[in-house]
């Protein structure tokens, strides 16, 4: 479909989206839009305050919106593993959708748990966000998760041997190292489940 646009969107109502990066940019308009077709929205992010203003920007959108917020620090694996177990245990998610990250951090730096920043955030987090998440995502009739790569994907990686950027480091081949793990997560999640219900999808963000 060559000139797709948000009005090509069928309606959502009774289906629940949950949006990692949800308080600004991409994940803030996919949310927004996505209200506007009737869909629950849940918003994933570090800051609580941020989030109660990403909401609030919902719901000036959509006046009938039903949103809620889930605090998820992607690069730290115990706040992964505190919010997905709390959505996991009471939730079923449509709608996954995978999309905060970093990118070109001007000097290496480590999560919580010892990892490179950009790959830990961008790629181990929502793994691990992911893997502990799917009871709630199995729970829907016809599921989709969809991960946010770039176009970086395609560019230099540097040393295979050296993902976390141990022995060497630049801040945008560690992000298109994060960015190819997006895109081989995605396409094994649509091998593994090729016969379920489940879409597995990647997409670059795109321009205008």
């Amino acid at each position: 479909m060559n000139h797709w646009t948000p009005d090509d969107i069928p309606e959502q109502t009774g289906r629940t989206a949950l949006i990692t990066g949800g308080n600004s940019g991409i994940g803030l308009e996919t949310a927004r839009v996505l209200a506007t077709h009737g869909a629950r929205v849940i918003l994933a992010g570090r800051s609580q305050a941020r989030l109660d203003q990403a909401a609030d920007a919902v719901r000036a959108a959509a006046p009938k919106a039903q949103v809620g917020t889930l605090v998820l620090d992607l690069s730290d694996l115990a706040s992964v593993r505190d919010a997905a177990t709390r959505i996991a245990e009471t939730e079923t998610i449509d709608l996954l959708i995978n999309n905060a990250g970093v990118m070109n951090l001007p000097r290496r730096q480590s999560t919580r748990d010892g990892f490179e920043m950009t790959v830990g955030t961008n790629h181990l987090g929502h793994f691990a966000f992911n893997a502990l998440l799917w009871p709630a995502v199995r729970r829907a009739a016809a599921p989709r998760v969809v991960t946010v790569s770039a176009v970086a994907a395609r560019w230099p990686m540097g040393r295979l041997d050296d993902l976390m950027s141990e022995k060497s480091y630049r801040g945008m081949t560690a992000y298109a190292k994060s960015k190819r793990a997006n895109v081989v997560y995605a396409l094994e999640l649509a091998r593994r489940t090729a016969n379920s219900a489940l879409q597995a999808l990647v997409v670059h963000p795109g321009r205008r």
